[in-house]
């Protein structure tokens, strides 16, 4: 199977990586995903390439991440925008992730990841790497759903159940990958209220399955669509 340092080259700004995890709320996301027949992740973040920072192969994870709890140390260094350790919504190093990622699969098998990354084809554009870029520097720092798992479970319903677009105070991995991906118009907007805009995308009824290999409720758009999963290892 690739490894990290074996797919790290190949791996530029869009492109998605996929966790399936170990925790409860993983398991409660996998089950939803199963009744839905979509490809079984727990999380989901896109990649992005920049220079500087302090990550040494200039790769970072843009995700939602909830804060670190006691025997589950998620601090991935500083944010690559605020340049401080946050959690949230964050940009930090894919090197220190995949670190994290070794050393809880070291663990033993009931804490141990499987990965997988997709990339974005064709390569993004300048211009929605730009749109990218600024919408994560518009959204860096905004909170996890709170409370950690029965917040995220309710903005998820609200928008599977309720039809209902949340606002974007906090979001959960999807939420923000789906949300970032609209802000330079891979996917389609949120609608608008009374306003008739076809197609739409209600950003809280995205799951990290929707981005796995076989996921099929997301429409892209400008031509852009994900390659196929390629399964690795985070060392």
């Amino acid at each position: 199977m690739t490894t990290y340092i074996e797919l790290a080259p190949s791996l530029q700004t869009g492109d998605v990586i996929l966790f399936q995890g170990f925790d409860l709320s993983g398991f409660l996301i996998e089950q939803l995903e199963s009744d839905l027949s979509l490809p079984l992740f727990s999380h989901v973040g896109i990649v992005f390439r920049l220079p500087g920072g302090n990550s040494p192969s200039g790769l970072y994870l843009w995700q939602a991440a909830p804060p670190a709890t006691p025997g589950n140390d998620t601090n991935f260094g500083p944010d690559y925008i605020k340049g401080v350790v946050a959690d949230g919504c964050e940009l930090v190093s894919l090197d220190n992730v995949m670190a994290w990622a070794a050393a809880q699969s070291a663990k033993g098998p009931s804490t141990s990841f499987l990965l997988a990354a997709r990339h974005l084809t064709p390569a993004i554009a300048a211009d929605d790497a730009s749109s990218m870029m600024n919408c994560a520097r518009f959204l860096v720092g905004r909170a996890f759903s709170y409370p950690v798992g029965d917040g995220m479970m309710a903005d998820y319903f609200e928008g599977s159940s309720l039809n209902k677009q949340s606002p974007n105070t906090t979001f959960f991995c999807s939420k923000l990958a789906s949300t970032t991906y609209q802000a330079c118009g891979i996917l389609p907007p949120s609608p608008v209220p009374n306003v008739i805009a076809e197609p739409t995308m209600i950003t809280n009824n995205v799951l990290p399955g929707d981005f796995g290999q076989g996921g099929n409720r997301l429409q892209f758009l400008k031509g852009y669509s994900l390659g196929d999963q390629i399964a690795f290892t985070p060392n």
